[in-house]
């Protein structure tokens, strides 16, 4: 908790908004808590770790998919 009360002091300084500081802050509080609940589940470390990693690869796809990736190249092939 504290490394995360540290933390979220310290983006305080940089991020635009209190909104921001309070949803890095939250998502720094789930990720440890996922570590912590990882390890203290040895037997189920690697079932639940590749589950974790599964939802998070699920997320980063489906929030970047309007990402368009090549645009660059399209401006300077059609110029």
């Amino acid at each position: 908790m504290a490394t995360v009360g540290l933390i979220a002091l310290y983006s305080s300084t940089f991020l635009a908004s209190r909104k921001l500081v309070f949803v890095f802050t939250g998502l720094l509080t789930f990720f440890y808590g996922f570590i912590f609940v990882i390890i203290q589940l040895q037997d189920y470390s690697l079932l639940l770790g590749s589950i974790g990693l599964f939802l998070t690869v699920g997320l980063l796809m489906y929030f970047s998919k309007g990402i368009q990736w090549y645009r660059d190249e399209v401006r300077k092939s059609v110029v």
